[in-house]
């Protein structure tokens, strides 16, 4: 009888065989725990799937809906639902459900070609043709389909609210949200396989991962480029590799000094403009590009105080309206579900 190699017998002894069942089939399982926006009738011309990073469950009247961790993914959300009339998404069954023709997926960042997200595809069911926007072209597109340009004070806040607004939430994650290595809270931002989390070894390679991408988005790398003198690529030797892994941030000191000063400047200036913001999007008269600007305010406002509790960033809507800008943050919402 032949003798199996000591080698391959390790192999084995180390992995052993295990029987599996049948896969479902992929469209059946896909649709189990689909993610689905409601709408009294569906257009069955055009549909969406709108992809973010991650997911919340949040309960409005007795109804759970999932909203987006990200506050420009969760501005996309809600103004998708006051464009094309429909309510919040919620889990569904797609195939079972009538008014699921769009929907929303989770996806890890690397599925986006530029490391950012929301993307939104839209499909055009009569004329067979697919489009995928990126995150930047979202924001495009949200401008220029709002009349920004007949009203110069809603343009100039929203530019504030993609640029100085999301800046502000790149700047917490990297200085106070991401830093301790807290696996649970990687689950709730962003996307992940468990399995990775599980060895530190890996989580720590995930959370430096996420470290290199995170100043990618939203142009914040290109916007202060005079703070990023080394490099953020991925390539290092393994001796490289073990060192930075050992330390509290891929970062060096003066980059995470650079950070916090930058962090701290745009805090000062927000706290000034947030009266102001707020006293525009509160007023009666909601016009187009208002109610476009409130929501991406509030969608602000909600991530804040869902993600970022007790961060100099929380702390920052402190004051004698943030009782009032929260309670209208969550009403504003409401009115979708």
């Amino acid at each position: 009888m032949l003798q199996i190699p000591p080698l391959v017998k390790n192999v084995f002894d180390s992995f052993p065989l295990r029987k599996y069942g049948p896969v479902l089939n992929s469209s059946d399982q896909s649709n189990e725990d689909c993610i689905c926006f409601g709408q009294a009738s569906p257009n069955a011309e055009n549909q969406f799937i709108l992809a973010v990073n991650q997911t919340f469950e949040y309960s409005i009247n007795d109804k759970v809906v999932l909203l987006p961790v990200d506050p420009h993914a969760l501005a996309c959300t809600l103004i998708l639902c006051h464009k094309n009339k429909l309510t919040l998404p919620r889990k569904c069954i797609k195939n079972k459900d009538a008014k699921s023709a769009n929907s929303m997926i989770k996806v890890n960042y690397h599925a986006s070609p530029d490391k950012m997200l929301p993307m939104l595809v839209e499909n055009n069911i009569k004329l067979q043709t697919r489009e995928v926007r990126s995150s930047e072209s979202i924001k495009r597109l949200i401008q220029s389909d709002n009349s920004f340009e007949n009203d110069p004070i809603a343009k100039l806040i929203n530019q504030m609210l993609d640029t100085e607004l999301y800046d502000l939430w790149i700047l917490c994650l990297l200085t106070e949200l991401l830093p301790n290595h807290d696996n649970e809270k990687l689950r709730r931002l962003f996307y992940l396989d468990d399995s990775p989390l599980s060895n530190d070894y890996t989580a720590k390679l995930i959370t430096r991962s996420i470290y290199n991408v995170i100043p990618c988005w939203n142009n914040f790398q290109v916007r202060y480029s005079e703070l990023f003198h080394e490099s953020l690529g991925d390539k290092f030797s393994w001796k490289e590799l073990s060192e930075l892994l050992n330390v509290e941030s891929p970062f060096s000191r003066e980059l995470r000094t650079s950070f916090s000063g930058l962090y701290s400047e745009l805090l000062a200036n927000f706290k000034r403009k947030i009266p102001l913001i707020y006293k525009y999007t509160s007023s009666q008269e909601l016009t187009k590009s208002k109610s476009i600007v409130a929501l991406k305010f509030y969608s602000f406002v909600i991530i804040v105080d869902q993600f970022a509790a007790g961060t100099n960033l929380s702390k920052s809507l402190e004051g004698p309206i943030r009782e009032t800008l929260i309670k209208d943050a969550y009403e504003a919402i409401q009115k979708y579900a």
